[in-house]
């Protein structure tokens, strides 16, 4: 095994014990797919996410498009009424709404 692989095995069993402790403490985990959130929600607008394309290039792709800085949870109304993330069927933004649903019962 090359020194990288050996990293990155190790890498992978530091998150999923870090995952596997957090839901054990009680948190709910939601991994953003494809990539982060901004791939999660191009591809709510329907654009394909490249293989190829890493978190910083997503967000050059969605960030220009919102009405405000990304930091700001209005800049995204505009892109993301509730129709369309209720018809989406990215499996992160599923589960979220999910969640929140069940959170408010």
């Amino acid at each position: 095994m090359s020194k990288r692989k050996g990293r990155s095995v190790k890498k992978h069993l530091v998150v999923q014990a870090e995952r596997r402790k957090a839901e054990q403490a009680g948190y709910d985990i939601i991994l953003w797919r494809p990539q982060c959130l901004e791939g999660a929600l191009l591809e709510v607008l329907g654009e394909r996410i490249g293989a190829h394309e890493n978190s910083q290039q997503l967000k050059q792709r969605l960030h220009p498009r919102l009405a405000d800085r990304h930091t700001e949870p209005a800049a995204y109304a505009e892109l993301f009424p509730r129709p369309v993330l209720e018809k989406t069927t990215n499996e992160s933004v599923c589960s979220l709404r999910h969640y929140l649903e069940n959170k408010q019962n």
